[in-house]
């Protein structure tokens, strides 16, 4: 209990002093990392069971960020190296503490997402699977790579969605969120493959009602 107490003393004299126009929710992420923190460093070797800022070292830094913290995600650990720099300044500034420990500590670079753009051999593929799909994959294809529509916009296709279409003009309503609907002219390139799965899926329902 003292010792949760004296790590208390030592956080709220922080906030106070450093975050005094920072909004409670910003103030509670700091005490939040530095609690953790400040509870693990007092756990280690040469470690007194009070805090004294002589032990917040540069190996002790580098062992949590790098070590207890390694299964958190980079951005995690670059949130914890900068709250824990600004409580390093603050020392510094109370004289309490010679030298900031997070100075030269880095972190690799996130990996890059995948592009966004296809090139041009993974479109032709692309095309190529599609096409093998019949007529219902050409019409969807058509609607993503020539009339730009996301994969949420084909996930909720409906064909009562398609207006006026015919050889030379056509339009879709896209966007399944009341509010978030719009129209979209669509070029030849995605009419003629859509015109061509309307007008199968007119001769199959045909088909059925003759069935019937």
């Amino acid at each position: 209990m003292e010792q949760a107490d004296e790590i208390t003393s030592w956080i709220d004299r922080f906030v106070r002093c450093q975050l005094p126009l920072k909004r409670e929710t910003t103030k509670a992420t700091y005490a939040i990392i530095l609690r953790q923190f400040l509870t693990w460093l007092q756990l280690q070797p040469g470690c007194a069971a009070s805090f004294h800022p002589a032990t917040m070292t540069e190996t002790a830094v580098q062992t949590y960020v790098f070590t207890e913290l390694s299964m958190t995600s980079i951005s995690h650990r670059e949130r914890t190296k900068s709250i824990l720099s600004s409580f390093a300044d603050w020392l510094i500034d109370e004289e309490l503490l010679g030298r900031n420990p997070t100075r030269g500590i880095s972190f690799p670079a996130q990996q890059l997402l995948a592009p966004r753009e296809l090139s041009a051999d993974q479109r032709y593929v692309l095309k190529e699977l599609v096409e093998t799909e019949g007529v219902r994959g050409k019409a969807l294809f058509a609607l993503g790579y020539y009339a730009g529509c996301r994969a949420s916009d084909v996930c909720w296709f409906r064909l009562d969605s398609v207006h006026h279409l015919t050889r030379k003009s056509g339009e879709v309503t896209l966007g399944y969120k009341r509010g978030q609907q719009r129209t979209l002219d669509l070029i030849n390139e995605a009419r003629k493959p859509l015109r061509a799965y309307l007008a199968y899926k007119c001769h199959f329902n045909e088909k059925v009602r003759r069935a019937i």
